[in-house]
């Protein structure tokens, strides 16, 4: 059987946009309800048109929001208004980044350090915006090793930079892991999840992140020590039910494994990749009609999914020579 894609996945700090390890962060402080905000700051906008700080914080709400066009608005006036304003241009780098117009993201992160190169927000996000870049040329092309190599190191100095102004940095700490792993440094990567699962203890997404990357090292035990301790915080997660999964499957544990992708599937997390993994597990159990059927609905999902119609022809042999 194909074992493509086990899809042993981690999270990245701040969900996923386009190719990129999306862990760049608002300026400012970040516990607040940006519907609350915004009427309070259109109405100091009506007072005196020329507040760039009520500018700059009504369109920090609106990107909060998602609503990318009107923050965009609201930051190019509070740069108009104020060319110096370090947190209008790193949020605006934001609604760039979310955009995909990555070329006018960086320029405004560029601009926020130049303004600020103590400003650990933006070394963040200038090095998060660098190891996205790496990322998607490492993966998908080839003959830019050049390229990645120096996104890859400009996005390792920017992260450090950005600890080593603020080493209690989460998100900075889980890009850094991210990039690592990416480029199978997990050893690294694991040091740096361990930094911010003790500064957040209780964020269930760590641990499968970090549970990932001991995966890839080969120290099952420790990996699925994290991912059921995610499920002991968030008894409803999917990929993590999936990725304990895959590892009991590694150990030829089939009946754990296929109730953990059981339990991950009840939990709503359906994707080509757990449906496969359930056909594998079916058919390590030589039950190929059970085994086909998951094939058959990993591809209906994606009819592109090279590794389900493999397996299913393969299963499809094996129940006619049972």
């Amino acid at each position: 059987m194909k074992h493509k894609r086990k899809h042993f996945c981690r999270f990245l700090a701040g969900g996923c946009a386009a190719f990129l390890l999306a862990g760049y962060a608002l300026a400012g402080a970040q516990d607040w309800d940006p519907d609350a905000v915004i009427p309070q700051y259109t109405q100091m906008i009506a007072q005196n048109p020329s507040n760039a700080v009520a500018y700059q914080n009504r369109g920090a709400a609106y990107l909060r929001k998602g609503e990318l066009e009107a923050a965009l608005a609201d930051l190019n006036r509070a740069i108009e208004l104020d060319q110096s304003y370090v947190d209008a241009y790193n949020n605006r780098g934001n609604v760039y980044q979310k955009m995909e117009k990555f070329d006018l993201a960086m320029q405004d992160y560029d601009r926020a350090i130049a303004l600020d190169s103590a400003n650990a927000i933006a070394l963040n996000n200038r090095g998060n915006l660098h190891s996205g870049i790496a990322d998607y040329y490492h993966h998908r092309t080839t003959g830019k090793e050049a390229l990645v190599q120096r996104e890859y190191r400009l996005a390792e100095e920017d992260l450090t930079r950005a600890l080593s102004v603020d080493s209690s940095y989460k998100e900075a700490f889980l890009n850094r892991a991210n990039l690592y792993s990416s480029f199978n440094e997990d050893s690294k990567a694991v040091q740096d999840y361990t930094h911010a699962i003790a500064l957040d203890p209780g964020d269930a997404k760590i641990y499968v992140s970090r549970g990932a990357s001991y995966t890839k090292l080969d120290q099952d035990a420790k990996a699925l020590a994290d991912y059921t301790k995610a499920l002991e915080l968030k008894p409803d997660f999917g990929l993590a039910y999936n990725n304990r999964g895959m590892v009991y499957y590694g150990r030829s544990e089939y009946e754990l494994a296929f109730n953990d992708f059981t339990k991950a599937k009840d939990c709503g997390y359906i994707t080509p990749a757990l449906l496969n993994n359930m056909g594998l597990v079916a058919y390590q159990l030589r039950r190929y009609d059970d085994a086909i059927d998951f094939f058959t609905m990993a591809l209906s999902i994606d009819p592109n999914y090279k590794a389900a119609l493999e397996n299913m022809q393969i299963a499809y042999a094996a129940k006619g020579g049972s």
